[in-house]
């Protein structure tokens, strides 16, 4: 009896995995806390639940031969209806991802390699849930069985619980799916999603917001990247507001269809409202749904002014995307971002009747207080570099990725570029002008980030040698593996 009491209480979990491996490391370490079954496809996890294993949570792998994880939670529905579903997968597109959840009612997409401690933690919140329900169907049925019909208010209250564990596990998920949209932010010399983040996060608790709502906030910015998935790439580069009217209904049209599919997604339709609106604006002239004055939400400016901001400062601009793509090299110096920085600000002034008057002074006022680091403008250059045509992240440089299918040594890291002084006689075509060169009266001669050719080359030096230039000009270059750091910071000429 004592036996089947323990049973009950650590809940039957059924896993699927074509992956025998990974299937065996699960059980060992699952084990433990759960009465397992485990099944190396579909239709073998199907036979297990026909044959009387009753899953309270199923825990399945997305891509498999023969019936995929959507086609095998779907499937389970007609065999164990309650069974709480969660994905566990090693792919990241972050659409197919919303639409596995929809299709297969998962309660989680899980990413691989997965934390042991956190998933154990999951399915434990996950069976919470799976026997909150229970018991609250139980309930009902008693309910019913005494003739009393009407259950809603009862319905309501039992509910409740397993809603707040809903809620927990889906700002889990969201934290997830942040991170798979990082590696999307192609046209970006910051984390965008990360700095909204925490601007919007600062500024509504600048506001007195509940925390409730800094959290749907949170969690709202934290998608910010999601509808723009969908989108043209020529839409990545600008804001609606500075889009012609046929481009700008189009992109409203598209940002809706995205805004609709999230709302699919029931514990988080508060975050999803609110990212709804951060492109409309109090005056009426935003969208998609052209609203005005108290109509949007003090949560979507919140997002908005942090999202606006990020995108002046921090987005490539659209005349260095041909240069990225095709040179796989733009640099934004501390002066240009700073000077972008400004502009951003002004653009808040010319722009107050946007939003309401208390949180674009709050906004403001976080700046000038220089109280959060999103907000400081740093004192380095800041690169962008197409280093594998992929991903356009400067957050990747350096770094080393260890490849999971193969013995083969990494590759060393990618060199961080500087600049260095060189005399005007040592330039050679190709190289690219790290500061602007400029004649002693003031005249533009080769603008900064601009490659070298023959001709500015030879016209350099003969204005060098008529003493109208500097001797000396400022470079990009990538230093030898070898090089140490004192020559780096005083390189010989």
């Amino acid at each position: 009896m004592e036996k089947a009491q323990n049973e009950i209480k650590k809940g039957y979990l059924l896993i699927v995995d074509d992956d025998i491996n990974f299937l065996k490391l699960l059980e060992m370490y699952l084990n433990k806390h759960f009465i397992i079954a485990t099944a190396k496809s579909g239709p073998e996890g199907l036979e297990i639940i026909k044959k009387g294993f009753n899953p309270g949570v199923i825990l399945s792998d997305l891509n498999m031969p023969v019936m995929n994880g959507i086609e095998f939670l779907k499937e389970t529905m007609k065999y164990a209806p309650n069974a709480i579903r969660i994905i566990l997968s090693a792919f990241a597109n972050p659409t197919e991802i919303i639409a596995a959840i929809n299709q297969s009612r998962a309660y989680m997409y899980l990413m691989k390699p997965v934390d042991q401690l956190q998933l154990i933690q999951i399915i434990k919140n996950a069976f919470d849930t799976y026997n909150l329900i229970s018991q609250n169907n139980q309930l009902l049925e008693t309910l019913r069985r005494m003739g009393i019909s009407d259950v809603k208010g009862i319905d309501i209250i039992t509910k409740s619980q397993p809603r707040q564990i809903a809620e927990k596990v889906a700002s889990e998920f969201v934290r997830s799916i942040q991170k798979i949209l990082s590696l999307s932010e192609k046209y970006y010399y910051t984390n965008h999603t990360s700095y909204v983040v925490a601007i919007a996060e600062r500024l509504a608790k600048e506001l007195k917001f509940s925390d409730r709502t800094i959290a749907e906030i949170t969690t709202s910015a934290s998608l910010i990247n999601l509808p723009m998935l969908i989108m043209p790439k020529r839409f990545l580069l600008y804001d609606p507001y500075d889009l012609e009217q046929a481009d700008r209904n189009f992109f409203f049209k598209l940002y809706q269809e995205a805004i609709d599919a999230l709302s699919e997604m029931e514990t988080i339709k508060g975050a999803i409202k609110i990212l709804e609106q951060i492109w409309e604006n109090k005056t009426g002239s935003g969208g998609p749904k052209q609203l005005e004055g108290i109509k949007v939400l003090k949560e979507s400016q919140v997002i908005a002014i942090a999202n606006i901001y990020h995108n002046k400062v921090y987005r490539i601009q659209p005349f260095h995307i041909t240069k990225l793509e095709e040179e796989g090299l733009v640099v934004q110096t501390k002066e240009e971002t700073f000077d972008r920085h400004n502009e951003a600000l002004k653009f808040f002034y010319r722009k107050a009747n946007w939003f309401d008057n208390d949180i674009l002074n709050t906004f403001q006022d976080i700046v000038k207080k220089r109280v959060i680091p999103e907000l400081i403008v740093p004192k380095t250059n800041l690169v962008i570099r197409n280093f594998d045509l992929r991903t356009l992240r400067s957050s990747d440089l350096g770094e080393v990725f260890e490849s999971e299918e193969t013995q083969e040594e990494a590759p060393p890291p990618e060199p961080q570029v500087v600049e260095r002084e060189i005399r005007v006689e040592k330039l050679k075509p190709g190289m690219i002008v790290a500061q602007n060169i400029v004649t002693k009266t003031g005249v533009l001669i080769v603008r900064q980030d601009n490659k070298l050719d023959e001709a500015l080359v030879e016209n350099i030096k003969y204005l060098a040698e008529a003493g109208l230039v500097p001797k000396e000009v400022s470079i990009y270059v990538i230093p030898p593996p070898n090089i140490t750091e004192t020559e780096k910071e005083h390189p010989q000429s």
